[in-house]
């Protein structure tokens, strides 16, 4: 008897060790998550983000293939929640994340004016790949508070930047930058705040604008450590 004990205590250590050792292993596949989010500024009524996210899976991820949709909600619960719009991450077409590498990015959430903050004080960004093969969707989700303290520019946030504005050619250059990143995000809004182009900046290089109707826009620039706000006048 004392013998069938000594058995199936160790047949039931096996078995938690085992179901223990089944947990920690990566699913096989392809499958990316968020490991940090932080709101950097709100303006307008659009909250301004740095995300960075891993490829937790076994197999090379591209990253044009990944998209970030966004929401705000009422509480940190999923479900029920308002969209506030959402892309592929589309300047990084080519660029391959790899097993167990991270991307740094800047991106922002769009909710409509009768989704305050003072209403809607949790964000929720979705995380996903366009083809819909991840081998784990359950861990696509990052739920934060936002804070208004945070939430505020301050001009440790404000890069010190030279930008021109070429109307003629509906191209801007960004000429001098005191962010410590290389790249440079940019962001283009309507004055009512839909979000009409985005990509990447190089400095000293001309960066066109096209597909844009006559009108004012503000044009958002960041590094994911400093920014840049500055209203461009479009016509043609």
């Amino acid at each position: 008897m004392k013998h069938l004990l000594q058995l199936s205590k160790s047949v039931f250590a096996i078995l938690l060790l085992f179901g223990t050792t089944n947990k920690t292993l990566a699913c096989t596949g392809r499958d990316i998550v968020f490991t940090d989010i932080s709101i950097t500024s709100i303006v307008n009524g659009v909250y301004y983000y740095t995300y960075e996210i891993k490829n937790v899976g076994t197999v090379d991820i591209t990253l044009g293939e990944v998209v970030l949709q966004n929401y705000v909600s009422t509480d940190n619960q999923v479900g029920g929640d308002a969209p506030a719009g959402g892309s592929f991450i589309s300047h990084q077409n080519v660029s391959i994340l790899s097993p167990g590498e991270t991307f740094r990015g800047t991106y922002q959430a769009n909710p409509f004016p009768q989704n305050p903050q003072s209403t809607y004080p949790y964000l929720i960004v979705h995380v996903s790949l366009s083809s819909s093969d991840e081998c784990d969707k359950s861990n696509n989700y990052f739920v934060g508070f936002i804070q208004i303290s945070t939430a505020i520019p301050t001009h440790s946030m404000a890069a010190d930047a030279k930008l021109n504005w070429d109307v003629e050619n509906k191209s801007f250059i960004v000429n001098e930058w005191s962010g410590a990143y290389s790249e440079i995000y940019y962001s283009i809004f309507s004055v009512s705040g839909v979000l009409m182009l985005n990509g990447i900046a190089q400095r000293n290089e001309s960066t066109p604008l096209k597909g844009l109707s006559n009108g004012v826009y503000l044009l958002h620039l960041s590094d994911g450590d400093k920014e840049y706000l500055k209203r461009i006048t479009y016509f043609r």
